[in-house]
């Protein structure tokens, strides 16, 4: 049995869109980190890294999203989550990476800077060099769907998935996304898809997303 620790409008939704597109049958628990909830001794007895995503697989836990992508879309092969060919995949890996270390940390930095220093007075400037980069990165993500529908072309991957992390974000954030159009138009295109707009609305994320790209 497959169980899948989420908390709602974190990172995790990529691993909670890659899942339900999957098929595979699976639970999920909400966690909520707002409220502290990944740090009560009942889930660290369970994921002792305190983190969400967290997938629990008969009995063995994993964690971090492109581990926990990567085992759904070799777990659902028809699904194809992932491009069949080696260098598209490695392409597609290469991007879930990216995702991973680089734009979530930009965002990171913009809404949390105090994660990096107890110094106050530095607050702002990371503040504001965060978002400077949160926003370049949303304009690599741009280029990328030139290609487009999705984010490897034709075929829907996990990339897309992590990329609606995202977009989520500078919607809550309350980010100008004018200067994107196909962003939003690819945001669109997601919540389209009858798994996405599932997993959004069980987060409490489906309207405003809606609203953000009418």
């Amino acid at each position: 049995m497959l169980r899948l620790y989420y908390g709602p409008n974190a990172c995790s939704l990529a691993s909670h869109i890659a899942i339900e597109e999957s098929g595979l049958a699976f639970e999920r628990t909400a966690i909520s980190i707002f409220d502290g909830e990944q740090k009560s001794p009942v889930y660290l007895a369970r994921v002792p890294t305190g983190k969400v995503p967290a997938l629990e697989i008969d009995g063995h836990v994993l964690t971090e999203n492109v581990a926990i992508q990567a085992y759904v879309a070799a777990a659902a092969p028809s699904a194809r989550l992932m491009p069949d060919d080696p260098l598209s995949a490695a392409v597609a890996l290469s991007r879930l990476a990216w995702f991973s270390n680089s734009v979530h940390i930009s965002f990171r930095h913009m809404m949390r800077p105090m994660v990096l220093t107890s110094e106050e007075t530095a607050h702002a400037g990371i503040a504001a060099r965060g978002k400077e980069d949160f926003l370049d990165n949303l304009r690599r993500i741009e280029a990328m769907l030139e290609d487009g529908p999705w984010l490897m072309g034709d075929q829907f991957t996990l990339c897309d998935g992590y990329a609606m992390v995202f977009f989520n974000w500078a919607s809550f954030a309350g980010l100008d996304l004018s200067s994107l159009p196909a962003l939003r138009r690819y945001a669109a295109r997601m919540i389209e898809r009858p798994a996405v707009a599932r997993v959004l609305t069980i987060e409490g994320s489906l309207d405003r997303i809606a609203d953000s790209v009418r």
